[in-house]
């Protein structure tokens, strides 16, 4: 885990999660929102997305699943706080909600992709820390393939548009504050509860 050179001092501060297809940022979310000590006080604002669902995945809980026009107008009507077009599917991220839950003291989780993470850099509405997620530090590209597969949802083209997509991501992976490697799920939950409780701590120390 790295550390951040400089203390966060704003009081409100939105958790920027990234990481390639298969990372399992998405679990590891899931996993640290069921723990007593975050459930309360984070909370993960769901994406909208054009793409169709996976497996399990249901609407609402998941993704927020919507059609290409229907997400054209929000842009055009300015709901978004960052939105992407990713390997034909766009992925938008609400600005009412982020805005509503921040409002409220409670700590925000983004699922978000680099693209995202980086056109946030100059939005000043919020204080942003960036974490990224790799899935191991040995062949991540083995890791990620395997990953991939196993969910059974993607042809073998789209999977190789992932590893693609994943080695560019993964270059950027320096520009974020923390990194996680995701070789043990349990120790990567710890990690990023330990990330949201330190800069808990600045914040209090720094708002008295």
């Amino acid at each position: 885990m790295v550390k951040p050179k400089v203390a966060n001092k704003r009081k409100r501060v939105v958790f920027i999660v990234s990481g390639p297809s298969g990372s399992g940022k998405t679990t590891l979310i899931k996993q640290l929102l069921k723990r007593n000590s975050f459930k309360k006080s984070v909370v993960k604002v769901t994406t909208f997305t054009t793409r169709a669902p996976r497996g399990k995945e249901r609407d609402g809980r998941d993704y927020i699943f919507i059609k290409p026009a229907e997400f054209k107008k929000q842009i055009k009507r300015g709901e978004f706080l960052e939105w992407q077009k990713v390997l034909g599917q766009y992925y938008g991220t609400p600005k009412a909600a982020v805005a509503e839950y921040a409002a409220s003291g409670k700590d925000v989780i983004l699922c978000i992709d680099v693209k995202g993470a980086k056109s946030l850099k100059q939005n000043r509405s919020f204080c942003f820390s960036y974490i990224f997620i790799l899935p191991s530090a040995g062949n991540w590209r083995v890791t990620l393939a395997k990953r991939l597969k196993m969910r059974s949802s993607e042809t073998t083209a789209q999977v190789r548009a992932r590893l693609e997509l994943a080695e560019k991501e993964i270059m950027s992976s320096n520009d974020y504050e923390y990194i996680i490697i995701n070789k043990n799920i349990n120790q990567a939950t710890e990690e990023l509860g330990e990330i949201i409780l330190s800069e808990r701590k600045w914040r209090k120390k720094t708002s008295k």
